[in-house]
């Protein structure tokens, strides 16, 4: 029974995912060049995000604040930043690596979101607190 259940949630996830209405354009990685954290850098460096988990974190979104990202999220020096097209509008985004991103509209409007795919919370390096 325990795998029938494993198999439905795997089937389920694939079934979301292939519906996504998210197309990355563009993404680029950045790496703040002013780290004096040794092992901070490391990580930075050795960050990587597919950008199928960036497709499935942008699948899950939840608004927060930019005061919920200030006081609950870390902001690390490391990002991924690109376009993508939702819903048939365009956004530039924002993802750091501390687990939110910011999206902005051709409007210039921004908003801060997290994910609420707990599978991708691996995907980085710290955690809500």
């Amino acid at each position: 029974m325990k795998n029938l259940f494993i198999v439905i949630a795997i089937l389920t996830s694939i079934a979301c995912t292939q519906d996504s209405d998210i197309k990355i354009i563009e993404v680029n990685k950045s790496v703040d060049e002013e780290i004096t954290n040794r092992a901070l850098k490391e990580a930075c460096e050795s960050w990587l995000i597919s950008k199928e988990n960036i497709e499935l974190f942008f699948n899950s979104l939840i608004s927060i604040t930019s005061e919920e990202v200030h006081y609950k999220y870390y902001n690390l020096p490391c990002s991924y930043d690109g376009n993508l097209i939702k819903d048939s509008q365009e956004f530039s985004f924002y993802l750091n690596a501390g687990g939110w991103v910011v999206l902005k509209g051709a409007d210039g409007n921004q908003s801060y979101y997290i994910s609420t795919n707990e599978e991708l919370n691996e995907v980085f390096l710290m955690e809500e607190e």
